[in-house]
């Protein structure tokens, strides 16, 4: 409720008008918020420190690297193991999700694309031309 001077005032549960409240419960000063959040963050957050990882946590995190890799591996092993690099093929094991992977394998056929500026891809047409003759 404002008063008519454009102050605050308050009703208690009687039905008494009360005037401001004092001074000294006005709102705490940003500077004091802020640093009352970072103490709590300090005290009560976890440590983001990394720890090394155990023998099972290493084993658990490799398998499930394996089975994200796993349709990606016929493609590697099969499809271009005689044109694919060493260093392409460290660089893919990197990649952490499907989608960097699909864009990696874009990649690796623009890179060896002999006329960018078209549809199609004439070297990749022509390696898995000669796959077919192989069978």
């Amino acid at each position: 409720m404002h008063t008519s001077s454009g102050e605050r005032s308050f009703v208690c549960a009687a039905g008494e008008t009360l005037g401001p409240p004092p001074a000294s419960t006005t709102i705490m000063p940003t500077k004091g918020i802020l640093a009352f959040c970072a103490l709590c963050a300090f005290v009560f957050l976890p440590p983001t420190v990394a720890q090394p990882m155990t023998d099972k946590q290493r084993k658990k995190q490799e398998d499930k690297l394996r089975k994200e890799l796993q349709p990606y591996q016929k493609w590697v092993e099969e499809e271009v193991a005689d044109i694919i690099s060493a260093e392409e093929r460290a660089a893919l094991t990197r990649l952490s999700t499907d989608e960097e992977r699909q864009q990696f394998i874009e990649q690796f056929w623009l890179r060896r694309d002999p006329t960018p500026d078209t549809e199609e891809n004439e070297f990749r047409e022509e390696h898995y031309r000669r796959m077919r003759l192989r069978q």
